[in-house]
């Protein structure tokens, strides 16, 4: 059975295989250098259309392959992170919500407050809390 192939947007043909798009190799290491880029210090603002731009590669190349090599969306990637730097700052810092919730960069405290309650099951004020007591809790038992 042939190889199915789709013509992009350019006119050249690229080839899928068991449904998922053929990178290749220059296209997977532009791929790699945006996960690099984002988990090392990850630009809020960056659309996937400015880092395709960035790395040299079309948007579809980079959505498609980022999810096929780390089984999530740049998106979701980087709600992710967002939600692990909310939760570190939540914990280890004194900064009202507001303020965690602009360092991440939503500008919504009831979109920051729904994505985390998504992602951890709690409300950012109720994850606070319970890091409270459970550091109390350690340090009683350690004493």
């Amino acid at each position: 059975m042939a190889t199915p192939s789709y013509p992009e947007k350019n006119g050249k043909v690229s080839k899928k295989v068991n449904g998922a798009l053929l990178l290749k190799p220059y296209d997977l290491q532009q791929v790699v250098k945006v996960h690099n880029l984002l988990t090392q210090d990850p630009p809020s603002t960056l659309t996937i259309e400015m880092l395709a731009l960035a790395v040299g590669i079309n948007r579809n190349k980079l959505h498609y392959g980022f999810k096929q090599l780390y089984g999530v969306t740049i998106h979701a990637f980087r709600v992710r992170q967002n939600m692990e730097k909310a939760k570190y700052l939540l914990t280890s810092t004194q900064h009202p919500i507001k303020t965690i919730t602009r360092l991440i960069g939503y500008k919504s405290s009831s979109d920051f407050g729904y994505a985390f309650k998504q992602q951890f099951g709690l409300t950012p004020s109720a994850f606070r809390k319970q890091a409270i007591i459970i550091d109390d809790i350690n340090a009683n038992e350690a004493a």
